[in-house]
């Protein structure tokens, strides 16, 4: 039977269409669900949902697996995100690409990443750290006495925080308590056993946390006030349009994206350690209600100086909009020169003030 070229145009245009839409529904995603066992959950704008195979995540959703239960996450670039069970974490930001982040908030979560492309970057928060994935496969845990622990697999990860940074390579861990910096540690014990000791320590002695808690957020509020000022005096020496002085420029430009880096860093750290608090109060026993109150208040302060933080990075955001308007060539012609120095971990500006 012959076929007419008109049906076969319109066979082929049908074809080439399945065949795009295919495609599509393999790549449009920047992260899903790819694999799940147990009871594993979804919170989204508020609606908590079991979660399914499939099921595209967005900014903001926190993914929750109950005791017996585990997530596979997949990334758009193939990387692979496992929550292991009794853990939470947040996505921080969706780009569908390398420069995917999210947050642990507590449990143990394993993560096999692909190799960045130049200029890209990835960032994983706890509620004690930054970690500037340099590599592709390492643990992160969270305790219930929200410390944290890094176990590097292979490649390297930066650790950051309000008190100082460290490199982790190869085979190596690093523990980062609340109210302390990064440090190294000869600890050789799997992560999960590392989380079970701190998570016992914790049920014993839950005021200490509750201490060291209270400090670090005494010095988040003093970094978020000196944002506040930083900001404000970037506000009144904004430049004119059409500046010219490119050195002098380059350095205003310099300050702002450094600036925006760490109230953006800062910011996704409080959120972190807001949510780890919000699980000791889920599951703290009501009957000592002395310190489930305390743990409340200081909820509420981090509250607080998330508030302010959030300010903060709205304010950073119009300084860089109006530089942009004013050097938006420059801007533009030096986009590698940027990513640099926002992701240049800088040393001095990240230790407290010490009176």
């Amino acid at each position: 039977m012959k076929v007419s070229n008109t049906v076969l145009h319109i066979l082929l245009t049908c074809f080439l269409g399945i065949v795009c839409i295919l495609a599509t529904s393999q790549l449009s995603y920047a992260m899903q669900v790819g694999f799940l066992v147990g009871d594993v959950y979804v919170t989204r704008d508020g609606a908590t949902n079991a979660a399914s195979m499939g099921l595209q995540l967005q900014k903001n959703d926190i993914v929750k697996t109950a005791k017996g239960g585990m997530a596979e996450l997949n990334f758009k670039d193939g990387s692979v995100l496992t929550v292991q069970e009794s853990s939470k974490i947040r996505i921080v930001t969706v780009h569908g690409g390398e420069q995917d982040s999210f947050s642990v908030l507590t449990g143990i979560v394993k993560a096999r990443f692909s190799k960045l492309k130049k200029g890209s970057h990835r960032k994983i928060y706890t509620p004690t750290t930054v970690c500037g994935i340099r590599g592709t496969e390492l643990e992160i845990a969270v305790s219930d006495s929200v410390d944290s622990k890094v176990h590097m697999k292979e490649g390297t990860v930066d650790l950051q925080n309000q008190y100082g940074t460290s490199r982790v390579k190869g085979n190596d861990q690093a523990k980062i308590p609340v109210a302390g910096k990064p440090e190294m540690t000869e600890d050789d014990s799997t992560i999960d056993k590392w989380k079970e000791n701190r998570d016992k320590d914790f049920s014993e002695n839950p005021s200490a946390s509750a201490e060291r808690l209270t400090r670090h957020l005494d010095v988040m509020k003093e970094r978020a006030d000196n944002n506040s000022e930083s900001i404000s005096e970037m506000k009144n020496t904004l430049p004119d349009e059409g500046g010219s002085e490119k050195e002098k420029d380059l350095k205003k430009i310099s300050q702002v994206i450094s600036t925006e880096s760490i109230v953006e860093d800062d910011m996704f750290m409080n959120q972190a350690a807001s949510g780890a608090i919000e699980h000791i109060l889920d599951n703290f026993d009501r009957d000592k209600k002395d310190i489930y109150d305390n743990f409340m208040k200081i909820k509420n302060e981090s509250n607080k100086v998330l508030e302010q933080q959030q300010k903060n990075y709205q304010a950073i955001q119009a300084v860089k909009e109006a530089y942009k308007k004013a050097y938006g060539e420059i801007m533009d012609s030096h986009q590698e020169y940027m990513d640099s120095i926002k992701n240049k971990i800088d040393k001095d500006s990240v230790k407290p003030r010490l009176e």
